[in-house]
């Protein structure tokens, strides 16, 4: 079609009457606006057809050349300014120029510009076949950028520093999580491409999809294969938004701290045997994990130490120093150091630790038994079945070797005499002292390996299969869509996926690769475990030190660090040692790791869980894998003789029964001296039986005196704590008389005796009183009735019982005593 030059005059006097109502959109300096060719049954960019804008403002009008950013899309560059409204002008195939001449074609009725940042793409303004019959469907749209503009001001470099190893390899590009580990939001930010350049000034698409959607760039990360060299010693990658806070620039350098791993010691862990019982010495026992030798491993401690030639170490590599000298008093930290001769700067590790005291651990345990008994004495927790033995004290204060075995029966002694007994009980040797846990290293070669149930090793992950070889596991992922929360046996962490590190086995050809969550919460599942239903080795023995280790590797690539794996080693539900964070910067480096802890058996054991947990608990989809290799459970226990109880006992013999507490008064009254308040309770004996009712402090027979007669009496008290106490049995006259009068303040602590308790109807009742102050004895019937008030004088006090049987109350009350005394009259 052609356009009348009339129209185009009257087009531009309708811009200038339009213009004060026109929805003005500001642009920056070097922003561009993109244009969608495609229109209509008229593909404006059809026979070699030239495009333009008419743009016009409170500030005058301008032209804006358009040029073919590929396929359909146009791109122009912005001039400065406020903008209210447009034309989209087609000129013919011979014109280059701007302007209202006679080679136009086509172009569109007044489109208002949208005032909004976020777009910047005119994706339909034409939907019909004539002039002026449009519209003004803007849509967001991804850049191609070949010189940021002043409209893109970049964000502060994210140096990221890889290893030369890395370069060469895919490099996920993901932009740096906000804080709070919330995940950058690309439907947040609306439009957005990830461009690649060396020097800052020109940039490539990395992906190719700006320019050529309408919706913009995928919601998701972008995959870069790294040079194999920087030649200007750098890389960047920058994330354009429409949204200035979406923008990201990254910095990546092959400077990495910790890229060489030589000599390196990644792991120390360090465990203390008990104190051994002949010499008061213990031994050290650890393990060292490391890079590759440099020298000869040293392991030094408190002048002492240990050599492993550089020929011998393997990582991780055990060690033993025996014979350290324990404490006897106070306290005492030590430290010992680990490293490579000639290089102790840069490869070495110290622990500290508090030196055993010799004498920790014991239990004291006191026994007592009669004069001419024996007892038979069994340790707490002794097994018998292990190495012990008996010791008893001579008179020199030296331990002397007893031979018996098993529970041990004391000595009858004819004099009250103490005894002193030790027992000790000896670790035995570990009986595998070997890796104790089956395929660690995943070389197993089952065609059913990682089932539950089929091997030694299971897993809370879904198991994918193991690959015989690097070829069969070419991109996992990309031929099981949806593939998450699973693991596999792999040569290679790139084949499997080339987003994913260019990792292989630690040692051997195969190792265990983990999508520890694609979406799905897997924080707290085990991502190996075994127990001793699978590794049939894996048993524990009381007293021993065992180690567990594993090595690990961050799989993702150098962009996905902010939501690593946090791994943790347990043992039957128990976290042992410290979790192995695997977004610390050693794991940038894509290379092997090691985590190990110390486990001190308490008890033995023959139903063992050890496991590798993955603490994480962010459900981001990216930068959480990781893999295992080389799992092992081993004992490190000193093959020396070394304690691992001891207990001695303290045996007293006794007479059986206790003399000089009981004492007679007059010719019918024995009572228990109490003036030290030890007793709570008694119970009195004559001739061996039971006196039923006599559960006083004294024992009165009334009118019948005991004087001279033939039985014998005695008591057994019960002490405050509850425990019983028996007296000698004597005769009235074999009992010491108490001193006279003054002695039955020995029966209660106020100085106020009652006796007897129980008599005949008629009788009267005895009240001693040897305190100061006075007392008023009141006699009272069980319903509170009066029948007599005494006031007591010094000594010897008579108070006449009625005639009637029955109970009565004498209430004391004075300065020292508030009490009544229950008084039976029969």
């Amino acid at each position: 079609m052609r356009i009348d030059k009339h129209i185009i005059i009257l087009l531009a006097l309708c811009v200038l009457s339009l213009c004060a109502y026109a929805d003005t959109r500001h642009y920056e300096q070097g922003e561009k606006i993109y244009l969608n060719a495609n229109q209509g049954e008229m593909k404006w960019s059809k026979d070699g057809a030239h495009l333009f804008l008419y743009i016009w403002g409170s500030k005058g009008n301008d032209w804006v050349t358009l040029t073919n950013e590929s396929g359909n899309i146009f791109v122009g560059d912005m001039p400065v300014g406020d903008w209210d409204k447009f034309i989209v002008v087609r000129k013919n195939n011979t014109t280059t120029t701007s302007g209202w001449d006679s080679n136009i074609w086509n172009r569109t009725c007044n489109l208002p510009f949208v005032n909004n940042p976020d777009i910047n793409c005119i994706n339909e303004f034409w939907i019909g076949v004539e002039d002026c019959d449009g519209s003004t469907n803007w849509a967001t749209y991804a850049p191609s950028i070949t010189k940021i503009g002043a409209f893109a001001s970049v964000e502060t470099e994210e140096n990221i520093k890889v290893c030369p190893n890395a370069l060469g390899g895919s490099l996920s590009l993901h932009p740096k999580l906000k804080a709070d580990k919330s995940d950058y939001d690309y439907n947040n930010v609306k439009c957005h491409g990830w461009y690649v350049s060396t020097d800052k000034s020109t940039w490539v698409s990395v992906d190719g999809y700006a320019g050529n959607t309408r919706d913009g760039e995928k919601n998701q990360d972008a995959s870069y294969v790294l040079p194999n060299s920087l030649s200007s010693g750098a890389i960047y990658f920058y994330l354009h938004s429409s949204k200035k806070a979406g923008r990201r620039l990254i910095k990546i350098t092959a400077d990495a701290q910790d890229c060489d791993l030589d000599c390196t010691i990644t792991s120390f862990e360090i465990a203390l045997s008990a104190v051994n019982a002949n010499d008061t010495t213990y031994a050290l026992d650890g393990m060292v994990a490391f890079g590759e030798p440099n020298g000869d491993l040293i392991i030094t401690c408190d002048g002492q130490s240990t050599t492993i030639p550089a020929s011998q170490a393997k990582s991780p590599q055990t060690f033993s120093i025996p014979n350290l000298r324990a404490i006897t008093s106070g306290s005492k930290r030590m430290t010992v150091k680990a490293y490579f001769k000639g290089d102790e700067g840069k490869c070495s590790a110290q622990q500290s630790f508090d030196v055993p005291n010799a004498t920790q651990g014991v239990v004291r345990t006191e026994k007592s038994v009669a004069i001419g008994d024996s007892i038979v004495i069994r340790p707490d927790g002794a097994d018998f079945k292990h190495e012990h033995e008996w010791y008893i004290m001579d008179e020199s204060g030296q331990w002397i070797l007893l031979s018996t075995k098993g529970e041990l029966t004391t000595t009858p002694r004819d004099e009250v005499r103490t005894d002193m007994y030790m027992y000790r009980e000896f670790n035995p040797t570990p009986t595998n002292p070997g890796n104790m846990m089956d395929n660690g290293s995943y070389e197993v070669t089952d065609a059913d390996y990682g089932t539950v149930g089929s091997t030694s090793t299971i897993s809370d992950y879904n198991f994918w299969g193991k690959f015989k070889n690097a070829s069969s596991q070419v991109d996992y992922y990309a031929s099981n869509s949806g593939a998450n929360n699973g693991f596999a046996v792999v040569q290679s962490a790139n084949n499997f996926a080339p987003t994913y590190a260019k990792v292989t086995a630690r040692d051997g050809s195969y190792f265990a690769l983990f999508d520890a969550a694609s979406g799905t919460e897997m924080a707290g599942k085990k991502a190996w475990y075994t127990n001793t239903a699978k590794s049939k080795n894996l048993k524990l023995q009381k007293g021993t030190t065992y180690l567990f280790s594993f090595w690990a590797v961050n799989i993702n690539n150098y962009g996905e660090m902010d939501n690593a794996a946090n791994l943790q080693f347990q043992i039957n539900g128990q976290n042992l040692g410290k979790p192995l964070d695997l977004s610390s910067p050693e794991f940038r480096n894509n290379r092997w790791h090691q985590c190990s802890a110390t486990y001190y058996a308490k008890a033995d054991a023959d139903n063992v869980t050890i496991s590798v947990v993955n603490l994480n608990s962010n459900k981001l989809y990216t930068g959480n894998d990781f893999a295992l290799d080389d799992i092992q459970f081993r004992a490190v226990s000193n093959n020396a003789k070394v304690v691992k109880a001891q207990q001695v006992f303290v045996v007293q013999t006794y007479n059986p029964c206790t003399e000089g507490r009981i004492f007679r008064k007059w010719d019918n009254v024995l009572f228990v001296n109490n003036g030290d308040s030890i007793y709570a309770t008694y119970q009195w004996y004559k001739n061996g039986n039971i006196l039923l009712g006599e559960t006083l402090q004294r024992l009165y027979t009334g009118s019948t005196p005991m004087e001279g007669t033939t039985d014998l009496y005695h008591c057994v008290a019960t002490r405050m704590d509850g425990t019983d106490e028996q007296f000698c049995a004597h005769t009235f006259n074999d009992f010491p008389e108490s001193r006279k009068a003054a002695a039955v303040e020995d029966i209660t602590l106020d100085g106020i005796a009652v006796w007897p308790t129980k008599i005949a109807s008629g009788e009267s009742v005895t009240v001693s009183k040897t305190s100061s102050g006075a007392v008023q004895a009141t006699l009272l019937t069980l319903t509170g009735q009066t029948i007599s008030t005494t006031i007591l004088k010094e000594n010897t006090n008579t108070i006449i019982m009625p005639a009637a049987a029955g109970l009565y109350l004498l209430r004391l009350q004075g300065a020292n005593t508030q009490r009544t005394v229950k008084i039976n009259v029969l």
